[in-house]
């Protein structure tokens, strides 16, 4: 049998290299600095804000409250949401799937800081926008902000 160059052969050299990745990982996940996230919570922020701009789109005031910790607050410039009561009158109730005007909210994910494991922020764009055609008219772009 022939001796690969440098005498690794290479079924060691691979169960090796993912050793190597592995212990590389988990020194990184385990290192002393600041936390900056893993994967599974940039999954998790980001489902988090498709539920909430989901239930925004589909008047889904039980679902909307259910994004927010139980003493969550909604601020606006002008005024303030606080507690569930308050937050499922921002969704509203069912809307009639025949009615002219259907928003659907378009955000973008921004940067997210992490103050630790369990906090973290973000500060996003979103785009509101009416659906156009078949007999709708104004539709296109109606709010633009950040949250």
């Amino acid at each position: 049998m022939n001796e690969p160059r440098g005498g690794v052969r290479p079924e060691l050299f691979g169960v090796g290299l993912v050793a190597a990745l592995a212990g590389g990982l988990l020194a990184f996940r385990s290192h002393s600095g600041p936390y900056v996230g893993a994967p599974d919570d940039f999954m998790q922020i980001s489902q988090l804000y498709a539920r909430y701009n989901h239930a925004l789109d589909t008047h889904d005031a039980e679902r909307f409250v259910q994004v927010f910790a139980p003493d969550g607050v909604f601020r606006d410039p002008s005024w303030c949401a606080k507690g569930p009561a308050e937050l499922a009158k921002i969704a509203g109730g069912p809307v009639d799937p025949n009615a002219d005007q259907k928003l659907h909210h378009a955000p973008s994910l921004g940067p997210i800081t992490y103050q630790d494991r369990n906090h973290a922020t973000a500060h996003s764009t979103v785009m509101v926008v009416q659906e156009t055609g078949g007999g709708v008219q104004g539709g296109g772009i109606r709010i633009t902000g950040t949250y």
